[in-house]
C-alpha cells in the first residue's frame, strides 16, 4: 500500500464575535422574540404528562412495531376516549393509562412512571 500525500494545511479562521446589534433600527432584538413566544402569562397545566410518561408511550409503540403517527393518535385516543392530536395533550393520568394499554398489548417491559 502506498503512502498519502500529505494534507495540505488549511486555513486559520480568525473568528472575532460582533457585538449584539438589533435585528432592525426600530431596536428589535432577538429576546423581544422570545418573549412573545413565552409570555410569562402563559398557563402550565400542572397535570400535564410528564416526558418521563411521553417517553414511555413512545417506546412502547415502538417495541410493538406501531410506527405510523395517526395510527398512535388513534389508538392513545381510543384508550381516553376522547380525540388527541398530540400525546402533550394528554393528562399524566391518561398517559399513565395509555402505558398501562400499551402493557396489556403486549409490552411486558414497560415500567410504570
Amino acid at each position: 500500500m502506498g503512502e498519502e500525500p500529505p494534507l495540505e494545511p488549511q486555513p486559520q479562521i480568525d473568528y472575532k464575535p460582533q457585538p449584539e446589534q438589533p435585528a432592525i433600527e426600530s431596536g428589535y432584538s432577538i429576546a423581544d422574540d422570545e418573549r412573545r413566544t413565552m409570555p410569562e402569562e402563559m398557563p402550565v397545566n400542572p397535570d400535564a404528562v410528564t416526558a418521563k410518561t411521553r417517553a414511555a408511550i413512545m417506546l412502547g409503540f415502538k417495541e410493538l412495531g406501531v410506527t405510523e403517527r395517526s395510527k398512535r393518535l388513534e389508538l392513545v385516543s381510543d384508550v381516553v376516549k376522547r380525540e388527541v392530536h398530540s400525546v402533550n395533550q394528554l393528562t399524566e393520568a391518561e398517559g399513565r393509562r395509555v402505558v398501562g394499554a400499551l402493557h396489556d398489548q403486549g409490552w411486558p417491559e414497560v415500567a410504570t412512571p
